[in-house]
Formats: C-alpha cells, structure tokens, sequence
C-alpha cells in the first residue's frame, strides 16, 4: 500500500521543518537515509547506563511529535514502508507510517 502525500502542519516545507522542528543532524540523517532507500529508524528513548550530552533527561512529548512530522512525511515522500514485525518493543515505524497514510 502506497502512503498518500502527506505535508507538516507546523512547516511550509521540509527545510523550514529541519530549522525549526527538528534537531538539524535528526533531520538531514534522516533525509540522507531515506533518498538511499533507507528507512529511518524512530524510537522513544529509555535512559540507561551514561548520561547523552551529559542528561540523563528524556526528550518532552513535543519532541516525539516533530520526529513524527519529519518521519511521516519522508516515509511519504520516499515511499518507505517499515515491516509489519517489529524488533526492539520501543521502534515507533509502522505508528508514524500509520499516521502517514491517514492523515
């Protein structure tokens, strides 16, 4: 099943996404890995053993909403499509792929 077209809410477009929706490095790794073909991976972050960046705090919920917006609409975009098994139980793929191709 192929995603429809999907566009941010919060952006005009993808490069004014990346300045102010998500972290620059997120969005152009990202956007490099799915022009290869190659699904990004989204996940919640658990904080265990060292501190990233010197926190041990997780990201806020808005957070989680941008890397969904800038997700779904490479998913889109580049018509990528996550399996329908899952590996580890914090990979959020098929959720944003869902919410790709319903909104």
């Amino acid at each position: 099943m192929s995603p429809k077209k999907h566009s941010f809410r919060d952006a005009k477009n993808f490069k004014m996404a990346m300045r102010v929706g998500c972290p620059i490095a997120l969005a152009k790794g990202a956007k490099w890995l799915a022009e290869r073909g190659i699904m990004p991976a989204a996940s919640v972050w658990i904080p265990m053993g060292r501190p990233v960046m010197g926190s041990m705090k997780t990201p806020d919920v808005d957070y989680y909403r941008r890397v969904k917006e800038l997700f779904a609409e490479l998913y889109t975009k580049y018509r990528l499509e996550p399996t329908k098994s899952r590996g580890v139980n914090v990979c959020i793929e098929r959720e944003i792929w869902n919410y790709a191709i319903n909104n």
